[in-house]
Parts: structure tokens; sequence; C-alpha cells
């Protein structure tokens, strides 16, 4: 079966880049004194459908995709149709990012606009304070 012009653009170049890229979820991570910054780009999406949990020292943004009528073909107000392409996301993708030891209701997190920012304060190392042992 010939392709059409349209697929055999899709295939060739255009489908390449936003199924490579469709997975991620771009991030910014700003440091300052006594806390990261996360700006994490999650466009297209409801702030229900964002989980952010920690695990282990790893705090992971999980974000779940869902397409409704996904089965129909067919619209009311037009005759029968079936697709030529789908290539909108459907599941969900993931990140981890290593945060340390932080406790969980010290991170902040705000979603506005496509964008997510987490404050995540900076793990408190006890292991470079000095102290003097005393010696009986």
């Amino acid at each position: 079966m010939k392709k059409s012009f349209l697929n055999t653009m899709l295939d060739d170049g255009l489908s390449l880049f936003s199924l490579k890229e469709s997975g991620k979820l771009r991030t910014d991570i700003r440091e300052y004194d006594d806390y990261y910054l996360f700006d994490i780009d999650v466009a297209g999406h409801d702030k229900k459908d964002i989980e952010i949990r920690l695990d282990d020292e790893y705090m992971i943004i999980e974000v779940k995709s869902v397409r409704e009528n996904e089965e129909s073909n067919m619209c009311d107000e037009c005759d029968t149709y079936q697709y030529i392409r789908k290539e909108r996301y459907v599941g969900s993708t993931s990140r981890s990012y290593y945060v340390g030891n932080v406790v969980e209701k010290d991170i902040k997190a705000s979603y506005s606009n496509g964008l997510l920012t987490i404050n995540v304060p900076k793990e408190k190392s006890t292991n470079n304070v000095r102290t003097k042992i005393k010696i009986d």
C-alpha cells in the first residue's frame, strides 16, 4: 500500500522527535543556600494527574495521561471514519531525583500553567559538624 505524503513526512522525522520526547519530564533545577528549586514541565495535565512521593532518599514524580472516548471511531455529526495515525500519549511517565534525607512535610509544591514547582530543602548534614570529645 502506498503511503500518503502526510504519513511519509511523519515517518521521516516529525513523529520521531515527538515520540522520543513524549516520556520525558523536562526539569530545571536551581540551587540556593538552603534549598533546591525544581521546575518540571507537565503541560497539558491537571494537578490531579500528578503524584509526588519520597522513597528511599529519592523524590519520584509520576504523571498519568488518560484519553477519553478511546474506543469511539464515530461522531454523531459525521460519517464513519478510521484513524490513520494516533500519536497522543496514553499512560504514565515518571522520573526520580536524588534528594537525600529530607522530611516530606518540608517539601513544598505548586502547579500553575503547566509548570510544577517543587521546593526541596537541602539535607542537613551532621558529618561536617566539629565537636570535641571529652577524655576521662
